[in-house]
């Protein structure tokens, strides 16, 4: 009971943020009713799925079943009841106060209805408990110390970086347009977050331009360039001659954003295509009903496992935890090419 009530304490405070912000249209009245419908709902979801003081007998297993029931049952009523829990549940440690509230209002944009298949509301909280569940595991399996102020402005922006999608992809008139959606959200979205800096928001836009996979005809992804300069900078690898985007230089001045910028590419891909086939068959599914494009025939999820994914993942717990599946995953993909 101790956590529904701080849990309504901080969501006290997100009313009084949408009674002051006038342009959040949102009907509180109905928001706030809904809300309070959510909180038992929402509150046993995240003790029974998602206990961060578990993470550390059993953190495959534990974010396994989350998988699974996000599968089975559907997701929490409210996601902002989610991040009320992660909050006061010390899922991040001494909150700066302009950081809460971003992030509040990062999650009332994320519950604004899609109607898409895949790029929808259940994937902005997939993408959220994902890099909160990596960001976390990292820092007890692997020692890494995250800077708090960096994972709120990660978390905030698991919350809108497919907030524009369309349901098409970077390409506008049968032409590929780098960042395109990424840029269309983080304009739609930054003008909401007037409790951040100039610095904040350019480290936001930057965490967005990072979740670019798309593949191009010459040169590496975004998502490949943030990926080998994670590669030299923080497993220190060889060095690889590359043009990296004009977009993605802070990433070469700093290698925790660099890291926490790969967290977040991960935390997009890994629900759907790093737990087992069927779960890579259910995104393929919802992206061709997305696209109207072949995700689902054997080929297609070849080339996602090879050249979206890259064949596994590079930040360090999660490629311990996750890089086997895939690897039998891909097994199973070319055995159905080859029959």
């Amino acid at each position: 009971m101790a956590k529904l009530q701080e849990a309504q304490v901080l969501l006290d405070y997100l009313y009084n943020l949408l009674d002051s912000n006038a342009s959040l249209d949102i009907d509180l009245i109905q928001y706030k009713a809904r809300v309070l419908l959510a909180l038992p709902d929402t509150l046993k979801f995240y003790q029974d799925i998602f206990a961060f003081d578990r993470l550390e007998d059993s953190p495959i297993g534990i974010f396994q079943s989350y998988i699974e029931a996000y599968y089975r049952q559907g997701w929490p009523p409210s996601l902002s009841l989610l991040v009320a829990y992660f909050v006061v549940s010390g899922g991040i440690q001494k909150y700066n106060a302009n950081h809460v509230k971003a992030l509040c209002t990062a999650a009332i944009l994320a519950e604004i209805p899609s109607s898409l298949p895949y790029h929808n509301n259940d994937h902005f909280k997939n993408v959220f408990v994902s890099a909160t569940f990596l960001s976390k595991i990292h820092q007890l399996h692997e020692g890494v110390v995250f800077k708090t102020d960096n994972l709120a402005l990660l978390f905030i922006t698991a919350f809108i970086h497919d907030f524009e999608h369309t349901g098409v992809g970077n390409t506008v008139d049968g032409v590929y347009v780098p960042y395109y959606l990424e840029k269309k959200s983080y304009l739609a979205a930054a003008p909401y977050f007037l409790s951040l800096t100039s610095d904040e928001l350019e480290v936001i836009y930057a965490f967005l331009m990072a979740t670019d996979v798309s593949p191009r005809k010459s040169g590496m992804s975004a998502a490949f360039q943030v990926r080998q300069i994670f590669r030299e900078g923080a497993l220190k690898e060889t060095k690889v001659s590359f043009a990296m985007d004009d977009e993605l230089m802070i990433f070469s001045k700093d290698i925790e954003l660099c890291f926490l910028a790969i967290v977040l590419q991960e935390a997009d891909i890994l629900p759907s295509a790093a737990f087992s086939y069927d779960s890579l068959s259910t995104f393929s599914q919802k992206l061709k009903e997305e696209t109207d494009r072949d995700f689902t025939s054997p080929k297609a999820k070849l080339f996602f496992i090879d050249h979206i994914l890259g064949k596994g993942f590079v930040a360090p717990a999660t490629a311990k935890l996750f890089n086997d599946k895939i690897k039998n995953i891909r097994d199973v993909i070319i055995e159905q090419q080859n029959s």
